[in-house]
């Protein structure tokens, strides 16, 4: 194999086990040890930084994530949760300077499901608006980090389906500001239903019908965020 052709192999590596790694929907290391070996030692340090509600915040996946990353990448990652249970876009914004002072070189947001509460939310108006700002204030300071919209998992059960209701409507927010302003969605909803077709899947998933059991958060997030990642960190 010449020098030239090195990169674009390691690249089809990744993108294989990436892909086998979503289907099996494994927790182990992803990546074959053969592209850690090729690029260990020789990449610069990846920092992530998880913005959010509780769905991050005390959560396993993002730390699982960026051990995932470390090893597919070859590169020394290490992982900020800046996030609270509660908590809307409206916070997220009121943390900007927090999360631009980490310097990010990743950066993962997820505020729909709080802005979606029927007690606690904000407008859809109001929820793009915030989003909006929040992206664009994170660039003006950070231009190169990518910044990753995050829908996550639907809610369940009569209390949640009313208080939010209307949560699909919020997630629908995440991909049109994505395309409009040059950042990457990620819809773990969608991850969450493949997975909730499989006929070994718990009937408790979710046993408050809004926070996911963390293993199998872990499980779903993991895989569907690094197919998502990969291509955007090579």
């Amino acid at each position: 194999m010449t020098s030239a052709s090195v990169p674009r192999a390691l690249s089809l590596l990744r993108a294989l086990c990436a892909a086998l790694f979503l289907s099996h929907g494994a927790v182990a290391a992803p990546c074959p040890e053969a592209v850690v070996r090729a690029d260990a030692g020789g990449g610069e340090k990846l920092h992530l930084v998880v913005l959010g509600t509780s769905l991050s915040a005390g959560q396993p996946w993002p730390r699982a994530l960026a051990s995932a990353l470390q090893t597919c990448l070859g590169r020394p990652t290490r992982v900020t949760v800046i996030a609270a249970a509660g908590m809307g876009s409206a916070w997220g914004l009121a943390q900007a300077g927090e999360v631009a002072a980490a310097r990010p070189d990743l950066l993962l947001v997820e505020f729909a499901t709080n802005d979606a509460d029927l007690l606690d939310g904000v407008s859809l108006r109001r929820s793009r608006a915030q989003h909006r700002a929040l992206v664009t204030s994170l660039r003006a300071e950070r231009p190169a980090t990518p910044i990753v919209l995050v829908s996550m998992t639907p809610v369940h059960g009569l209390r949640q389906a009313v208080q939010r209701g209307r949560l699909p409507h919020y997630n629908a927010i995440y991909p049109d500001l994505a395309t409009e302003l040059d950042a990457v969605h990620v819809d773990l909803g969608a991850a969450w239903a493949r997975a909730a077709r499989a006929p070994d899947w718990p009937d408790d998933a979710m046993p408050d019908g809004l926070h996911p059991r963390p293993a199998l958060a872990r499980r779903v997030f993991v895989p569907a965020l690094l197919a998502a990642l990969l291509p955007v960190l090579e």
